[in-house]
């Protein structure tokens, strides 16, 4: 399970103060990048114990996702060309070592045999990833381009900054500062084919110093929340923590090379199929999840849009070309 890692500022937020000139935002970041030990940072590895988990699986509403203890979690990270390994072992199950690698565009996993296995569809989300660590996030929001705002509120009996941009053009990443200057929350939301955008939190908190980096106790949150809550550890929808880092390795090597199957391969076409049912009533079929397009005499319903946004645009356009002029 890939570690995660999505947005919504708060009331609190947005009745604060305004937006920072953008001089500020860069002067708090650069005060932040200080703090943390990241001046010369273009690459690190951590290793700990931990767990993840499983997300959406809980036996009722009021329990937290189910866990599963990991016995090792390594993370290396090159910010550089936003590549990133994740190699970790569950206690459960008896799989062994699960390893998840990204490189730019490109992502892919190995086998039982070491062999790489292409996943073109989570190359987004590993990226995104990146981003929500401590320093990934800094890097992101420091970045030309990035164009970052920034606000202030009240928490915890003082003032934090909330700074926030945009990435890969769509998804609004904010990250608060507290007053020590350092990144103890970023959040964003990402696509989930079961609730639509799904709320997606990393708290960070215990922060130590190891070799020269501000290290945190990690931990995740995926659910159905607004982000309106103070970060919190302790607020359910838990899906990854890592408990105790055991090292720390600045500026390791990092570089990693993509496999040649793993750059030939492409995320699947989407497929739509259509069959007419009765008058005016077609089946919209193709995938793994169905719809019904009803026609009336004005319009157009469909029933039923499953799974994610670029399947109900394949569904759309499927509809349109057996039913035109119709809104």
């Amino acid at each position: 399970m890939p570690t995660r890692f999505w947005l919504s500022l708060s009331l609190s937020v947005l009745v604060t103060a305004p937006a920072a000139d953008a001089q500020s935002v860069q002067s708090v970041l650069q005060s932040t990048a200080t703090a943390m030990g990241m001046e010369n940072l273009t690459s690190i590895r951590y290793s700990g114990t931990g767990w993840q988990g499983r997300v959406g699986q809980n036996v009722s509403p009021d329990q937290d996702w189910p866990r599963v203890d990991l016995t090792s979690y390594t993370r290396t990270i090159d910010f550089d060309t936003m590549s990133s390994k994740e190699e970790y072992v569950r206690a459960q199950g008896n799989t062994g070592e699960v390893t998840n690698l990204v490189s730019g565009d490109y992502a892919w996993t190995l086998d039982a045999q070491g062999q790489p296995v292409p996943q073109p569809e989570a190359a987004e989300l590993r990226r995104l990833e990146i981003l929500l660590t401590p320093w990934g996030f800094i890097k992101g929001a420091m970045a030309p381009g990035a164009n970052p705002s920034m606000v202030t509120r009240n928490e915890y009996g003082g003032r934090s900054t909330v700074v926030s941009f945009v990435a890969f053009g769509k998804y609004r990443i904010n990250g608060t500062i507290n007053p020590q200057g350092l990144l103890e929350r970023v959040q964003t939301w990402v696509p989930n084919p079961v609730v639509g955008d799904m709320y997606y939190e990393n708290v960070y908190t215990l922060y130590r110093e190891v070799g020269g980096v501000q290290i945190p106790r990690f931990h995740q949150h995926q659910d159905y929340d607004d982000g309106a809550h103070i970060p919190n550890v302790s607020g359910g929808d838990h899906a990854f923590g890592l408990e105790t880092v055991s090292e720390l390795q600045a500026n390791a090597p990092a570089t990693l090379s993509v496999p040649g199957n793993v750059m030939a391969a492409r995320i699947p076409t989407i497929r739509v199929e259509s069959q007419r049912l009765g008058d005016g009533v077609w089946l919209i079929a193709g995938g793994s999840h169905h719809s019904v397009a009803v026609e009336f005499a004005d319009y157009v319903t469909i029933i039923e849009a499953p799974l994610n946004e670029e399947r109900s645009l394949a569904v759309i356009d499927e509809v349109n070309r057996l039913i035109p002029r119709k809104p």
